[in-house]
């Protein structure tokens, strides 16, 4: 038996469609690995879990006809209608589990996801008793379950309580303050988020980087800068935020000599920063020499970003034969766009009086 469940688990986990699973199912009722734990965890677990149309209602059905549900079972569903279903459905399955089983530590892993759901009915009685028992469990001390709640409640718009959630941890890591940060800029609290940045023990690239873009996005750009200066040392994320701050600001000049500052230092820029260099340029000297550095360099896409910028940048200085050039020779002979830009060649039109500029 044991060969035949591991062949079968092996064969589920390769399930792309209903109708496979269904195949699969047949197959362990006829060599009765329906009653195999193990196995029949494992199809509950993928059917609750692979957001195929009408998955959920067949792992009810198949939940139904066990007459021992372990708590993994009962996991596996109480996600996966938080997920993907009806919420309502979550917590119906996660009083079930608590009814059921005598081993309440276990069930705890459930509660994040009946948190959530509860959120999702705008269930706030309910949801502070749920967070209470988080409380009272070892699993409060568990910085997966802590941080898991931040981001939950902040995806879910909810701040306030996200922040409680946040003060009440106790133990935070780089995720839980990074997670905080985030949630604070992508509301606009830039103030909230720049007095939790201060007081960070320690930080990363993702924290400064994360401060960078949200100065920007919030138009904040001298404060972007602020905080780039101070780095000893910077990622590519760092060069291309504070690049696309300077853009989203309308510094198209200070976009450009950063942008010229990077490759100095021999950092390689990745499409977004090319991208946000030449979105905003309105120069055409420059954007040839963008241009050419990504021709002489064979910056290979895997989208049309930096082609639709080009077009875009040529359009705007009046080049528009230079503009349907591009366009003509990234689309010829391609179904998509996405080739590598060395097959694009200047051509005669393109021919300027001098060489692109040198590195300062």
């Amino acid at each position: 038996m044991s060969t035949l469940a591991n062949e079968t688990i092996s064969k589920l986990k390769r399930c792309k469609s209903m109708k496979e699973f269904h195949q699969i199912h047949t197959h362990m009722i006829k060599t009765n690995l329906v009653n195999h734990t193990l196995t029949i965890s494992k199809l509950i677990a993928l059917y609750s879990l692979s957001a195929l149309p009408n998955s959920l209602s067949y792992a009810s059905s198949v939940f139904r006809r066990i007459e021992n549900p372990n708590y993994f079972i009962f996991y596996t569903l109480t996600k996966g209608f938080c997920d993907y279903g009806d919420p309502l459905d979550s917590i119906t399955y996660y009083v079930n589990m608590v009814s059921c089983l005598n081993e309440l530590d276990k069930t705890a892993f459930s509660l994040p996801f009946v948190l959530k759901a509860c959120s999702k009915l705008r269930a706030f009685k309910e949801r502070k008793q749920f967070f209470g028992q988080i409380l009272k469990t070892q699993l409060w001390f568990d910085p997966f379950v802590s941080n898991f709640m931040v981001r939950m409640f902040l995806e879910l718009g909810e701040i306030e309580f996200a922040r409680r959630v946040f003060d009440k941890m106790p133990e935070r890591d780089l995720i839980s303050w990074n997670s905080m940060i985030t949630g604070y800029l992508r509301v606009g609290e830039v103030e909230l988020a720049s007095q939790l940045f201060k007081e960070m023990p320690e930080r990363d690239f993702v924290s400064v980087n994360t401060m960078i873009d949200g100065y920007g996005k919030c138009g904040r750009c001298e404060l972007a800068e602020e905080v780039f200066r101070m780095m000893n040392e910077k990622d590519v994320v760092s060069w291309t935020s504070m690049i696309s701050a300077y853009v989203i600001n309308q510094h198209s000049s200070k976009a450009l000599d950063l942008f010229r500052e990077m490759l100095s230092l021999g950092v390689k820029p990745d499409v977004p920063a090319i991208v946000s260099v030449l979105a905003d340029l309105g120069f055409v000297e420059e954007g040839k020499w963008v241009h050419d550095y990504i021709s002489s360099n064979k910056i290979n896409l895997n989208s049309g970003f930096t082609a639709s910028a080009l077009i875009d940048m040529y359009s705007k200085c009046g080049y528009i034969e230079n503009a349907y050039d591009v366009f003509r020779r990234v689309s010829h002979g391609q179904k998509k766009w996405g080739l590598e830009f060395n097959d694009i060649r200047p051509c005669d039109p393109w021919t300027w009086s001098r060489s692109p500029r040198s590195l300062p």
